[in-house]
């Protein structure tokens, strides 16, 4: 059962802050985010940090905003300690907050969000049909793609993973993320399983 949360958003001249509370956590502090770069969202999602937290915010869809904070507080010895949280809003939503606070106008609101889990990106294997036909025309190379493919890439805000041939029945891959830009490059190399006999894949970025 996913775990209902209350977003509270406060609109103020020229930012935007959100506090959030579930029945695990109740956010640290009020994040506070420029309203210019939210008002451009439909652009492709942005990055931002306040104090020592950070947030990821993209459009989902249409009507939804999804918004992914890392809250973190400092400990003794330098250290930071905290927790991950993805909500969704209503775009439209926010947007009216937003628009007042572009106004200098100021509001508050508080919504019902859901907690919700980033879909899982697509595996997109059209650039290398062939090598792929070839590792899946083997059993142990087909069941080693099967679990690699199963235990990674499971990356938060990407659209695809996109794969090109490499040597030997290994490939390289590329991330593509929500807003179509690129993410992380790397390869998944075929190698010798030394802890037992067969093949396993290694992710390696």
């Amino acid at each position: 059962m996913e775990e209902r949360k209350i977003v509270k958003i406060t609109a103020g001249n020229g930012y935007v802050g959100f506090r959030t509370a579930g029945r695990k956590h109740r956010s640290p502090h009020m994040f506070y985010m420029s309203a210019l770069r939210l008002s451009q969202l439909d652009k492709g999602g942005i990055t931002v940090n306040d104090i020592r937290s950070f947030a990821q915010v993209y459009l989902r869809s249409a009507n939804t905003a999804e918004i992914r904070f890392t809250w973190l507080n400092q400990q003794c010895c330098e250290n930071v300690a905290g927790y991950v949280e993805t909500v969704c809003i209503d775009y439209a939503e926010l947007k009216e907050m937003v628009e007042i606070s572009l106004e200098g106008g100021s509001a508050q609101k508080v919504l019902l969000a859901r907690a919700e889990k980033a879909p899982a990106p697509a595996l997109d294997f059209s650039g290398a049909v062939d090598e792929l036909h070839d590792v899946l025309s083997v059993p142990e190379t087909r069941r080693a793609l099967s679990k690699a493919l199963r235990d990674n890439f499971k990356w938060y805000g990407a659209r695809s993973i996109q794969f090109f041939p490499d040597w030997d029945k290994s490939f390289a891959f590329r991330e593509v993320r929500m807003d179509g830009t690129y993410g992380i490059n790397g390869g998944l190399i075929l190698q010798e399983n030394t802890k037992k006999s067969g093949w396993r894949y290694q992710v390696h970025t």
